[in-house]
């Protein structure tokens, strides 16, 4: 099986490239191998290579095209989020700052740090979303409101 590199940073969309930017200090593009054969495709994630941490925890999430999930941040938790089907937009926000991210293809995550609100956004029907955490869950962790975030992360100084 050929080795492929999955690229995060472009939307094709009737056959023209569109570049995505996406600022470092937010969200971290990180791709994984990706193998294709004649009769489908197989992507690897291993802990320590190319997850970043020691995977405790993963979940999935489907949604309908237009539906929103996601929308807090993490005091401690660390996530990989993986589209492993469909289309899904994911925007980060550090309390000052926001940024766009198009996950489409198992290929390629988005490495999210704590102190970062995402919420994500489902682009076609049955979108799927592959979540990976160095935590197991823990609901004290979670930040559902904004102004706490925002306290939050002003009590932890400037970036």
């Amino acid at each position: 099986m050929p080795f492929r590199e999955a690229s995060i940073l472009c939307w094709v969309f009737d056959n023209a490239v569109v570049p995505i930017l996406m600022p470092a200090t937010l969200a971290t593009p990180v791709n994984f191998p990706t193998y294709e054969d004649t009769n489908g495709n197989l992507c690897v994630y291993e802990s320590g290579q190319h997850v970043p941490f020691a995977i405790r925890r993963v979940f999935t999430v489907s949604a309908k095209a237009g539906d929103y999930r996601g929308d807090h941040a993490h005091k401690t938790c660390t996530q990989l989020l993986v589209c492993v089907s469909g289309v899904i937009r994911v925007v980060c926000d550090d309390g000052s700052t926001t940024a766009e991210y198009l996950l489409d293809t198992m290929g390629a995550g988005l490495l999210i740090s704590p102190g970062i609100w995402a919420k994500e956004e489902y682009l076609v029907d049955d979108a799927v979303l592959m979540v990976l955490c160095d935590r197991a869950y823990e609901p004290e962790d979670y930040i559902r409101d904004y102004n706490e975030f925002k306290s939050f992360i002003g009590s932890k100084g400037p970036r």
